[in-house]
């Protein structure tokens, strides 16, 4: 999924991404990889920001940060990808997910 996502396989990331959440939960729906859930999430919202859905991809980049996990580099990594394709949309955009990242990266 993460090498889909860099290299701009959307479609293919997208695929690999919703495979890695479906096996991520249990038959009760309960979480049972949460680190991967959150990086398939950043990578779902990646995606969302180059599509144009700037609400989306804010809402999917702040539900993977807010699991717990923030404090691991390759969410770090990802999330400042989906910075990145933010800015695509100018300073305002995808405003809440910024304020989260600018906070955990301060605490880091």
């Amino acid at each position: 999924m993460d090498t889909y996502r860099i290299v701009g396989e959307d479609q293919l990331a997208q695929r690999n991404a919703e495979e890695v959440m479906r096996r991520s939960v249990n038959s009760e729906g309960t979480p049972v990889a949460p680190m991967r859930i959150a990086e398939a999430q950043l990578t779902l919202a990646v995606i969302a920001a180059r599509r144009g859905d700037v609400d989306e991809a804010a809402a999917l980049g702040i539900q993977a940060l807010q699991n717990g996990r923030r404090s691991r580099p390759s969410l770090l990594m990802v999330s400042s990808e989906l910075e990145h394709e933010l800015d695509t949309y100018g300073a305002g955009a995808g405003g809440d997910f910024r304020e989260l990242f600018a906070d955990i990266k301060r605490t880091q």
